[in-house]
């Protein structure tokens, strides 16, 4: 694939940017074009699921069991009461469940764009949007403020299964096996840490309390988030969702 553009090296870099792919300049010095690999775009796009599946899925689900410490150590004080903190940490639970899909809508999207597609992701976009305007329109009179962040997640996952779904009928995105065992054990990981973050704030929950003060809640909501990081990585490891050697060799190159 051959793409025209202006000789201006931030044109470059945001071409490299949004292309998948190597790319690389070629020209004769008056005009200059970005040659891009698909081939190698397609095993990129596996990895770039992947990292997105490893970083997104612990951090949902974390922000999914245990909303209440977090809220409740960076915001309730002075005016935020105890029912703003319970309101809030609803919202972000609803709102944390469609992470995993906004970070993976960013994943796909080159994709289209790499194959000179952007009408698709359009018609993807539109569609979500209809499902956020109405479904954030219906839940808010059922279950209030929570059903827009619920909407919200719902939309996320609606267009990234769009996108998904789309690749993986075109042959853009062909999941092999090592991807699909790894994210297997990526859920399984991350489902073990929710096990024990919340079985750890059950002890912890008094040191929440502001009558405790800002160092000690700080302190208990460290604690909390090391042990899961702790937990997770574990899990990864001894699962073989992850591994730490092929880390050290990806960042050695």
């Amino acid at each position: 694939m051959f793409v025209t553009s202006p000789a201006d090296e931030y044109s470059y870099a945001y071409l490299l940017g949004l292309y998948l792919g190597d790319g690389h300049l070629a020209g004769n010095g008056r005009s200059w074009q970005l040659i891009i690999s698909l081939d190698a775009a397609h095993e990129q796009i596996i990895d770039e699921c992947y990292g997105a599946m490893l970083l997104t899925l612990p951090a949902a689900v974390a922000l999914m069991v245990v909303p209440g410490p977090i809220i409740q150590v960076l915001f309730q004080r002075g005016a935020f009461s105890a029912e703003d903190t319970r309101a809030v940490s609803a919202a972000l639970a609803a709102f944390a469940a469609g992470l995993p899909a906004s970070v993976l809508i960013r994943v796909f999207l080159p994709g289209f764009f790499a194959r000179e597609d952007t009408r698709t992701p359009m018609i993807y976009a539109g569609i979500s949007a209809g499902v956020n305007i109405t479904g954030s329109v219906i839940l808010f009179f059922i279950i209030g403020h929570v059903g827009i962040a619920i909407a919200t997640s719902l939309a996320a996952w609606t267009n990234a299964l769009l996108l998904g779904t789309a690749l993986l009928r075109r042959h853009h995105l062909v999941p092999d096996a090592n991807l699909r065992r790894r994210t297997t054990m990526t859920v399984l990981a991350s489902a073990i840490m929710g096990a024990a973050l919340w079985a750890a704030s059950i002890p912890l929950d008094v040191l929440f309390a502001p009558a405790h003060g800002f160092l000690v809640q700080c302190m208990a909501l460290g604690a909390l988030v090391a042990g899961g990081g702790i937990v997770y990585l574990a899990t990864t490891q001894l699962t073989g969702a992850f591994s730490y050697k092929s880390l050290w060799r990806a960042v050695a190159r």
